[in-house]
């Protein structure tokens, strides 16, 4: 969950990728992430790896069986309100589970704000008590240089990027430059759904601390 399986992953260089493979040739995602071979081994180096997310969707759904296919749903999406979120899944039926997951605006608000609340909503603990903490909590082989850059549970940290956000800020961060951040100590949620070409330098970190010096 802290992307550092180890997976020899070629996540974004040269025109033809892992993902691109992956999500796009392979009719079967899970099987072609665990094609990969081993690089380093596990635990020892943070490597961001869309096939690690895919092999952990694929454990996840052979553990809760054929009620995984509607679990989402019925035990999150539903209960939050998220009437718009639809999640895509390979033709072998596992979820793509490192991203291809859709919803409007409100809908992503309100994940972003159910994380800030702790896995908490209307009165109803549906993620397990102290399990954002563990997410949020830092994984010690992402650090480059600033302090750790990634949670243990698939979370990306602002203090580790050096985003200039206050301390415990987090964020998921989508194709394309779009983001959620959560910023528990401003009780504040600021979501980016704008699409902007990777090439072009483009940073979201300026817009996010002006939003948050206005609060």
């Amino acid at each position: 969950m802290a992307m550092s399986g180890g997976l020899q992953w070629n996540e974004d260089e040269g025109l033809v990728t892992d993902p691109g493979r992956m999500e796009f040739l392979a009719s079967d995602a899970a099987a072609y992430a665990i094609s990969r071979p081993l690089a380093r081994p596990p635990g020892t180096k943070f490597h961001y790896s869309s096939g690690e997310a895919v092999l952990l969707t694929r454990l996840w759904m052979n553990a809760v069986g054929e009620a995984a296919r509607t679990y989402p749903q019925d035990r999150l999406f539903k209960p939050l309100g998220m009437q718009s979120t639809v999640l895509e899944s390979d033709p072998s039926g596992t979820f793509l589970g490192e991203g291809f997951l859709f919803a409007n605006t409100h809908d992503w608000a309100r994940f972003g704000e159910f994380l800030r609340l702790g896995g908490a909503w209307n009165g109803q603990q549906l993620l397990p008590v102290g399990f954002v903490d563990y997410m949020t909590s830092p994984s010690p082989v992402s650090d480059e240089g600033h302090g750790p850059v990634y949670g243990r549970g698939q979370i990306w940290l602002a203090k580790g990027q050096q985003t200039g956000l206050p301390d415990g800020a987090f964020m998921l961060e989508g194709h394309l430059r779009q983001v959620i951040a959560v910023i528990p100590s401003r009780k504040l949620v600021i979501l980016r759904m704008g699409m902007t070409r990777e090439d072009v330098g483009y940073s979201w970190a300026k817009l996010l601390r002006a939003i948050t010096a206005a609060f």
